[in-house]
């Protein structure tokens, strides 16, 4: 099936739907009774009949003369609408009506999307933007063998991007900083995160990656251009991560999920404490407003306690040194002093570094 035909048969689609909406405003419009809902829905017929001829020109482009809507389903959206307008308050009936037909011209025309074009045209989308990210490595093929995704993962509103690098020491500073380097054109890439997984010679993935924040490509690239270099103090670091199932569905061979290797990171509440401080910090940041100051109270009242009680945890687990580390970092931060991204990442990295010495 060709590009044209996927298109007519969406565009055949989306004529019956719009065909069905110009029928269900003119089963409601004479019985309304508010003026003001009147001129809404005769302004809504108005866009319907718009774009119905919009998409009657395209579909006599190919030579299609369109789709009417089935006429079981014009039927009875006909009698449901008599039947709904015959109650005390035609006008929130017949605003039910015409809600009830968009989510159903919706649901309708959603249902094509795996079928035709639009399918079509974000797969092939989706393979552009993992190209771009994939040229970024030209400078490290030839040194690195690299497995690249089939596609990525996303976690809430931002995207991952995922590799493999076979022998990969992420504990090595050469090798980062080579990295760091060579791979600074993924910051034109589309995407949030770069995550570097690494597997041995047997092909078996190393429990934990390495996340790097695109935004910390863009400002070495800024650095380096500009001449800047003491900006580069003041950079997100990458972060040791998990290795998820998500990470490695994104790949075409098939790779078995390691076996988490727990550190004093993940053994003890190191992590929550840096995340509540996190939580703190922004929020004194961002709620600064008066009437914002009963949702900053609420937002911030359990967490000096909390936090109070993971230290408590800590003191018979971790060298007093640590301890008394942590504890100065929250009494700053609550405080005043600002616990930004790179403070986040500075509490992990010192514990996951002293593990790696060990």
């Amino acid at each position: 099936m060709n590009v044209n035909d996927d298109t007519i048969k969406l565009l055949r689609e989306c004529d019956a739907g719009v065909e069905m909406g110009i029928k269900t405003l003119d089963n409601v419009i004479d019985d309304v009774e508010s003026d003001e809902l009147r001129k809404i829905l005769e302004k809504s017929r108005e866009t319907h009949c718009k774009l119905k001829g919009d998409i009657a020109e395209k579909l006599g482009n190919y030579g299609d003369d369109g789709k009417e809507p089935a006429a079981m389903a014009s039927f009875f959206a006909k009698v449901k609408s008599e039947v709904k307008l015959m109650s005390e308050h035609p006008d929130v009936s017949a605003a039910e009506l015409i809600i009830d037909g968009c989510n159903m011209g919706i649901r309708s025309i959603y249902k094509y999307f795996n079928k035709y074009q639009i399918r079509n045209w974000y797969d092939g989308y989706c393979r552009d933007e993992r190209k771009i990210a994939e040229e970024g490595f030209l400078a490290l093929k030839s040194k690195y063998l690299i497995h690249f995704p089939d596609k990525i993962y996303t976690i809430d509103m931002l995207s991952y991007y995922p590799i493999i690098v076979d022998n990969f020491d992420m504990a090595s500073e050469s090798n980062l900083t080579e990295w760091l380097l060579g791979c600074i054109a993924f910051s034109d890439a589309p995407f949030d995160y770069l995550v570097i997984l690494s597997a041995n010679e047997f092909e078996e993935i190393n429990s934990a990656a390495l996340q790097f924040p695109r935004q910390m490509l863009v400002d070495v690239k800024k650095a380096i251009e500009s001449e800047n270099y003491s900006s580069l103090d003041k950079l997100l670091h990458p972060y040791p991560v998990d290795v998820t199932a998500q990470m490695l569905d994104c790949f075409s061979e098939k790779y078995d999920l390691p076996e988490k290797k727990v550190t004093d990171v993940d053994e003890f509440p190191i992590g929550d404490i840096a995340e509540e401080l996190w939580i703190y910090s922004k929020s004194v940041e961002l709620l600064t407003e008066p009437e914002d100051a009963c949702y900053l109270a609420d937002q911030t009242q359990d967490i000096q306690p909390n936090i109070a009680e993971m230290l408590r945890l800590l003191k018979n687990k971790l060298p007093f040194k640590d301890v008394d580390w942590l504890i100065e970092i929250c009494d700053n931060v609550f405080s005043g002093e600002k616990f930004d991204d790179i403070m986040f990442n500075n509490v992990i990295e010192h514990f996951i570094q002293k593990k790696i010495e060990q």
